[in-house]
């Protein structure tokens, strides 16, 4: 054990996995420091050792991922960026740690991770949104960009993925990096897959088909990539786990009506198979509201085109979801069969 540790760091830093839970069980403080003054918790001892599952125990027990130590304000993400623990670092920040908080001198963990030239701790700070621009404590407030740092070091491998990637400017962005399950996420979520930093820069959409035209392995099946490109095809039963919550919703509305309209005895043919084969894929688009998609559909139809496919009950009902967008799903549901009796009355 080091001179000033407590029990508990001495295990955060051996990274014995056994001896740090069952200090914790017996009531170990999980965020007390270390008695030298420094500040250093059991977190930031095991985030700077690369432990992952000592690291995985002490969030899971509470610990303080955004406290920074005494001395410089050391953060654990930071103090895992300094030596390149990627694992560690994705951990603290799926945990809530912020990528931009800066020690004392004002430098954060991506200033870190490209002076000590850890690529891959980089890459994934800069996934989650990471500035890139540093200002420097004192009189001047000098300016330093991760490029600059990553150039004043040497790090030509890092120097050139900051390079190409200066004007990614979403996780999205990031394809090769993020994976399946946070690309699904963002695009669930309501990512913008047009997105760019400036005029004619490059967009989600637009990396994920260069790879996939290049033939690139990240473009595979399964990858990110893939995801931000079947999110980019029409509507569809296979892609609307990526479309935004607001989307799935009036989709899922959109189906309600077009399996009520499909009761009717009017239909001779499979109403249902029509709905979501032509009618959702044109009426659902990505940011549409539930009254905007229905006039954007409704404006697209003419005369016989529109009668054939919504005749009647269908017209009416359209129309009233339209005027009346704000109202309940319920509401609009019961308006199907309001609509259906009204117009056998006439």
């Amino acid at each position: 054990m080091q001179a000033h540790d407590t029990p508990l760091i001495d295990a955060s830093r051996r990274g014995c996995l056994e001896d740090v839970e069952r200090l914790l069980s017996f009531g170990a403080a999980v965020d007390e420091p270390k008695t030298d003054g420094s500040g250093n918790t059991p977190l930031m001892v095991a985030s700077y050792s690369g432990h992952l599952e000592v690291v995985d125990a002490l969030l899971a027990a509470g610990a303080a991922v955004e406290v920074g130590n005494h001395l410089r304000g050391i953060t654990p993400l930071i103090a895992a960026s300094q030596p390149g623990h990627a694992g560690v670092a994705s951990m603290l920040l799926e945990a809530g740690a912020a990528a931009n908080q800066a020690c004392h001198r004002d430098g954060t963990a991506i200033n870190c991770a490209c002076h000590f030239g850890n690529l891959a701790c980089a890459q994934l700070l800069s996934s989650h949104g990471a500035t890139r621009t540093i200002r420097a404590a004192g009189p001047f407030g000098e300016v330093e960009t991760a490029e600059q740092t990553a150039t004043a070091a040497g790090h030509e491998e890092l120097v050139a993925w900051l390079v190409e990637s200066r004007q990614w400017s979403t996780p999205l962005h990031h394809l090769r990096i993020i994976g399946h399950a946070r690309a699904r996420e963002q695009l669930s979520g309501g990512a913008d897959l047009h997105a760019a930093a400036a005029a004619g820069g490059p967009t989600p959409l637009s990396l994920a088909r260069a790879l996939r035209a290049a033939g690139d392995p990240d473009a595979a099946e399964g990858s990110a990539a893939s995801l931000v490109l079947a999110a980019a095809e029409p509507w569809s039963p296979s892609t609307h786990a990526l479309f935004p919550a607001a989307t799935r919703e009036y989709a899922v509305e959109l189906l309600l009506l077009g399996l009520q309209l499909s009761r009717q005895p009017r239909f001779e043919r499979d109403l249902v198979d029509v709905w979501t084969q032509l009618v959702m894929p044109s009426a659902v688009e990505r940011f549409f509201t539930p009254a905007e998609g229905m006039a954007w559909w409704l404006a697209k139809q003419e005369g016989d085109e529109l009668r054939a496919i919504l005749p009647g009950a269908a017209r009416s009902n359209a129309r009233w979801w339209q005027r009346h967008a704000g109202v309940s799903a319920k509401k609009r549901r019961l308006a199907v069969v309001s609509d259906d009796d009204s117009d056998a009355e006439s």
